[in-house]
């Protein structure tokens, strides 16, 4: 998991983007892209 986490009121939440290492400015057709391969890695380890 990341150690970078961003600032949100009065908690601090995981940077999702570091955990997935995605850049800040990804496309969704890229965040779907990455969300799909990850997923089709864990389904292969199953």
């Amino acid at each position: 998991m990341s150690e970078t986490y961003l600032r949100a009121t009065s908690m601090w939440l995981p940077d999702y983007y570091a955990t997935l290492g995605m850049a800040r400015d990804a496309s969704q057709n890229e965040t779907e892209k990455t969300c799909r391969r990850l997923i089709s890695c864990e389904a292969g380890r199953g």
